[in-house]
């Protein structure tokens, strides 16, 4: 609490300093060019003495912050993917995504509550995954909606697409799984083994 202050507390002491300066000394361009240097000061120093964190703490915070963010992105493309699947006409495929979604927030969760320092890898491997899945989605809808194909122009590229969305839904429940019954072990390697094919994702 007192961090997100700090910024606050040294603007307003800086700001009453300034405006003390500036009055006392006679409201002039001499007057300004102190006040100015002092408001600097005041606001330095105040916010330094506010903020009492550690280097070490101030660090965890910004990346608490990140990890949040990630997260918070799974949960955007999440709910792009589950409005999207409305439009599904196979059951099964549609199942198949609105599952993959309940568990991807579950793991989620259970990695916040079992392995929080793991929390960023997990959302930020899950922003790809699901972002791919979102952009095939709207591929198959594409193909599914087109009136010029015919049933058997569909077939394969809507085939493809359905067990793209079944292998998704599979790999969450399987890392669920992994979670659930304490083989971070295992999740964690699939984790790293995914982040080293993929250039984008940070390895811990």
């Amino acid at each position: 609490m007192r961090a997100k202050l700090a910024p606050w507390i040294a603007l307003v002491a800086a700001v009453a300093v300034f405006a003390v300066a500036f009055w006392t000394l006679g409201q002039n361009l001499l007057a300004l060019l102190i006040a100015i240097p002092a408001f600097g000061a005041i606001a330095f120093g105040v916010y330094w003495m506010v903020d009492s964190r550690s280097d070490a703490e101030i660090a965890s915070s910004q990346f608490s912050e990140v990890t949040e963010r990630e997260v918070n992105k799974v949960g955007q493309v999440l709910g792009n993917i589950r409005q999207l699947s409305g439009r599904v006409r196979d059951v099964a495929v549609r199942q198949a995504l609105l599952t993959g979604c309940q568990d991807v927030s579950a793991l989620l969760e259970l990695v916040r509550s079992r392995q929080p320092h793991d929390l960023f890898l997990s959302a930020n491997s899950l922003v790809a995954a699901t972002e791919g899945i979102e952009q095939s989605l709207r591929g198959y809808l594409a193909i599914q909606d087109n009136p010029r194909l015919t049933p058997g122009d569909r077939a394969e590229p809507l085939g493809q697409g359905a067990k793209a969305f079944t292998d998704f839904a599979e790999d969450v429940r399987n890392q669920l799984r992994l979670v659930d019954i304490g083989d971070i072990a295992q999740y964690m390697d699939q984790l790293k083994r995914r982040a080293a094919s993929d250039p984008d994702l940070p390895t811990p």
